[in-house]
């Protein structure tokens, strides 16, 4: 979460936080390098997903809360030597959104090919017309609730193969 500008906006918002989360899961919640980090212990990843969505609308609803919001969630994992991995990719997600003017929430593994370009240096990516197209395929996803951008990802895992692609879905299904 970005943070606030005073530290009384930040002190505010930790402890609106530690007290959404602390009767449905345990959670560890900091400040770090001017955002606010939340490490959550749940038992599987979807109710961990659940709880995080559940928390940035609470905080959507409340007054004090920067209306450019972004919350970067990253990979779920096993062991406390991982933590520092789910945090960067957490902050990646949201270096992602910050550049792609996305608030809201973002899942460091649903950035796909965002996280394959965001590797690329700034004078690549200026030149490269392909991330200014999945930027337009991005924001268009996000307006429209559609689920473009996921599907482009499978079409380009399966190598351009529709019929690879389709089959894909259909094992989904």
């Amino acid at each position: 979460f970005p943070s606030h500008d005073t530290s009384e906006d930040l002190t505010q918002l930790l402890n609106s936080i530690d007290s959404q989360l602390r009767s449905v899961a345990k959670a560890l919640i900091v400040s770090r390098e001017q955002q606010v980090v939340v490490v959550l212990q749940t038992r599987n990843v979807p109710n961990g997903k659940h709880i995080a969505h559940t928390l940035h609308s609470y905080l959507q609803q409340q007054e004090r809360t920067p209306p450019d919001l972004i919350v970067g969630i990253g990979n779920a994992v096993k062991s406390y030597v991982e933590i520092i991995n789910s945090y960067e990719q957490a902050k990646e997600a949201i270096t992602i959104a910050e550049r792609l003017d996305i608030l809201g929430m973002i899942e460091f593994n649903e950035l796909g090919l965002f996280h394959w370009l965001q590797q690329l240096s700034n004078q690549v990516l200026e030149q490269n017309i392909f991330y200014v197209a999945i930027a337009k395929l991005a924001e268009f996803d996000q307006k429209h609730n559609k689920q473009l951008l996921p599907t482009l990802e499978i079409f380009l895992q399966c190598g351009g193969s529709i019929k690879e692609a389709s089959a894909y879905y259909r094992d989904w299904e």
